[in-house]
């Protein structure tokens, strides 16, 4: 348990300390579990209210939903504050490891990724009768679409072309002079995704990457 906690902590203080492979997979988890622990938070604070209501105020249900709905430190500070606090710890450790390191990519690529989900979550939760403003929708489906493609293509690597070696045979499928690591070669539609779309944005982000000195 202690180590545990030890782990927390030195995930916690991403810019003071080292980033390990122990600290970036607990940041992980974390990130994962944002969900998760705001419904689990919203319902203990639920029965927590129901119990006090019972045994000092009275208080129904019905009436214990609508405290409940209108508490403004429970919707802008006690969720809020667990959906932002690992996405910022992430977002901090993506920039200690681009120091460590001493090249921005990718590292300030997946620290952009935290930081717009971050940034869009805080907005959403707190101004919760805006979330119809069209800016936020253009924002939100944005960061999600950026999100996608940098766990799917630059994380899992899943459409990830691989050079063919010059010793297999000659009687393969002539569709591409290479194949997918990650998937079936036989697949003509991914294949034509990965020549057509995928592989032109990895182009687009590597010459960006040669443009800009010491990315």
């Amino acid at each position: 348990r202690g180590r545990f906690w030890s782990t927390v902590k030195f995930t916690a203080m991403a810019p003071f300390h080292t980033v390990n492979f122990r600290d970036a997979f607990v940041g992980d988890v974390m990130t994962s579990l944002v969900r998760p622990i705001q419904d689990f938070l919203f319902a203990l604070t639920y029965y927590f209210t129901v119990i006090w209501g019972t045994l000092f105020s009275n208080i129904g249900l019905t009436e214990v939903g609508r405290i409940l709905e209108r508490s403004w430190f429970l919707h802008n500070i006690v969720l809020t504050s667990f959906a932002m606090l690992p996405l910022w710890w992430k977002f901090l450790q993506c920039l200690r490891m681009s120091y460590d390191s001493g090249q921005r990519w990718p590292y300030l690529g997946d620290a952009f990724k935290y930081l717009s989900a971050a940034l869009v979550i805080l907005f959403g939760m707190t101004h919760p009768e805006d979330r119809i403003c069209f800016w936020w929708i253009v924002s939100f489906i944005a960061t999600t679409l950026y999100q996608i493609w940098w766990d799917t293509i630059m994380d899992w690597e899943l459409l990830v072309i691989t050079p063919r070696n010059e010793s297999q045979s000659s009687s393969e499928s002539p569709f591409c002079s290479c194949t997918i690591s990650s998937l079936r070669p036989t697949s003509s539609i991914l294949l034509t995704v990965q020549m057509y779309v995928i592989q032109p944005m990895e182009d687009a982000v590597r010459r960006v990457c040669l443009a800009i000195p010491n990315l």
